[in-house]
């Protein structure tokens, strides 16, 4: 199986995580993986990411290609029965776009008024 290997900071590292409930910092490996927020890693293997979710939280996602003007401004799902998620300790398999692919990822809270959800703080990477 083929990997894809990213030269030097090839990946651009878009978003910030502050996973101190997790223990370490974001760890970028300038190979084909990458560990963020210790638990949430993204490989890359042949023509798919693999996104992976070891925390004890469900994870909710998107993704698209990177040359899709606007995408990265479009408000994230907050209903936990239709958003794309990983479970704990799951594993979601993304495909790889020529253009390369953004991928947003959050945690959804009770908002204020009880009533629904709001991400805790939304995520992203560019995989080039």
């Amino acid at each position: 199986m083929k990997k894809r290997v990213l030269k030097g900071f090839g990946l651009l590292v878009l978003g910030f995580c502050s996973c101190s409930d997790f223990g370490n910092d974001v760890k970028l490996i300038a190979t084909v993986r990458i560990d963020f927020c210790p638990g949430i890693i993204i490989e890359f293997t042949g023509d798919v990411i693999e996104f992976t979710n070891n925390t004890p939280l469900t994870v909710y996602y998107d993704s698209y290609p990177a040359d899709c003007d606007g995408c990265i401004h479009t408000s994230v799902c907050l209903n936990p029965g239709t958003c794309r998620h990983i479970g704990p300790n799951g594993i979601a398999i993304l495909e790889y776009e020529e253009s390369g692919v953004i991928i947003r990822w959050w945690h959804l809270i009770p908002n204020e008024q009880g009533d629904g959800y709001q991400p805790d703080e939304v995520m992203y990477v560019q995989v080039p």
